[in-house]
């Protein structure tokens, strides 16, 4: 497997990471300080993706 598709399927898989926080953070807690805490963990697992699937994809020649 090369590098460039690792980092893609890495990216892939942090964005499905921060999806699923997203989604089920409400459920996770109760507390406002808590979910707070989850959003913005899920959009930086989110936006850690995206840059790996753009890194992976456009700047690996």
């Amino acid at each position: 497997m090369s590098a460039v598709a690792l980092e893609v399927i890495l990216g892939f898989v942090f964005g499905i990471l921060g999806m699923g926080l997203l989604m089920r953070y409400k459920k996770l807690t109760r507390s406002n300080y808590y979910r707070i805490l989850f959003i913005v963990t899920a959009l930086i697992l989110i936006f850690f993706g995206v840059y790996l699937g753009y890194i992976g994809i456009f700047l690996n020649e």
